[in-house]
Parts: structure tokens; C-alpha cells; sequence
């Protein structure tokens, strides 16, 4: 999920007329499959915190730090309340990109297009 993501990220800032529709729709489908998947089992996440469901949270992050507005959760009412849950925790609140990117010395801070 992740890696198509950030496969959609990179794609989506090229410039328009060189950006590929198809390869779009491709990492998009990638997103949503996995989204499904894992929907389809959110009763494997209701346990102790581990590495898989914090790099869950991570790629969930960041499809909303990276497409904003877009309804990934919408219809995934499971993964929503679940990400919800983890996110509130004060170690995923820590580590969000709007927190650390302030620890960061400007000359740091690439944000690159504010188009997504």
C-alpha cells in the first residue's frame, strides 16, 4: 500500500502533460486492493501494537498527509475506527510529519509542490 502511494505521490507532481493517467489508476487500484484486504480482516489489528499494524498506520498516515480529502476510509469503517485508535496514541502523535518537520531546521523542510 505504501509503495504504491508513494508510486502515486511521485507520479501525480511530474508535470501534467507527462504524467501517466494509466499508472495513476494502477496505484490507486494497488491502494484501494490492499485498503479491501485489510477491511476484510480489521479483527487481526484488535491486539497489542506491533510492528505491522505501526507500518499500517504509517502508510495510512500518510495517504492523509499526501491526498487529502481523498475517501480511502470512507466506505472501510473497521480500518477508519482502527486508525483512529492508533493514531490518537501519543507515539504515532510524536511522530507525525506536522509535529517533527517543526524539530527540523528549515533548509530541512522539503515540501516540494502543494499540488498532490
Amino acid at each position: 500500500m505504501l509503495d504504491a502511494s508513494l508510486s502515486h505521490r511521485m507520479e501525480t507532481i511530474r508535470p501534467t502533460s507527462e504524467q501517466s493517467p494509466l499508472w495513476i489508476a494502477r496505484q490507486v487500484m494497488a491502494i484501494n486492493a490492499a485498503l479491501d484486504w485489510l477491511e476484510a480482516r480489521v479483527q487481526l489489528l484488535d491486539r497489542q501494537i506491533d510492528i505491522g499494524q505501526i507500518a499500517i498506520g504509517c502508510a495510512l498516515g500518510y495517504l492523509d498527509l499526501r491526498f487529502p480529502g481523498e475517501p480511502w476510509l470512507e466506505k472501510r469503517t473497521g480500518i477508519a475506527k482502527w486508525n483512529t485508535m492508533l493514531q490518537e496514541r501519543p507515539s504515532m502523535i510524536a511522530t507525525r510529519y506536522d509535529v517533527l518537520k517543526g524539530t527540523l531546521p528549515s533548509h530541512l523542510v522539503k515540501e516540494g509542490p502543494s499540488q498532490h
